[in-house]
């Protein structure tokens, strides 16, 4: 599971912001494996999350990455009172501050059993 913590609730900031460590014991305290990476900004961590996931066998394993709310968007990255807004400004602007990248396609490969049950 990834938990992408960005600070912004609808209304303001969230309880506990940007403080990993406070979901990491949420986590732990459920029995989870809880991994805190610094950003999701980059292509090495994630890996770097994901290789230690996989390698954690005895229990679910959750990651923990700090993320920014509308990152790439000058007028709504990080910023309150922006949630469930329109944008202002060209759409084509926004698409160009944003690199025009188009549609895209992620490819994961199934888990494997690890003998995880639930219990009635």
């Amino acid at each position: 599971m990834i938990g992408r913590v960005n600070r912004l609730g609808q209304r303001g900031e969230t309880m506990h912001g940007w403080d990993l460590s406070s979901y990491s014991r949420r986590a732990e305290a459920s029995g989870w494996a809880a991994i805190e990476g610094s950003t999701a900004t980059t292509i090495e961590s994630i890996d770097r999350a994901y290789t230690e996931a996989w390698s954690t066998s005895d229990r679910p394993t959750m990651i923990l990455a700090r993320t920014i709310k509308g990152f790439g968007a000058s007028e709504t990255a990080n910023k309150e009172g922006k949630h469930g807004k329109p944008a202002e400004g060209s759409r084509q602007g926004r698409i160009e501050e944003l690199g025009n990248v188009g549609p895209s396609t992620s490819m994961s490969r199934k888990p494997e059993s690890a003998g995880f049950a639930a219990s009635v």
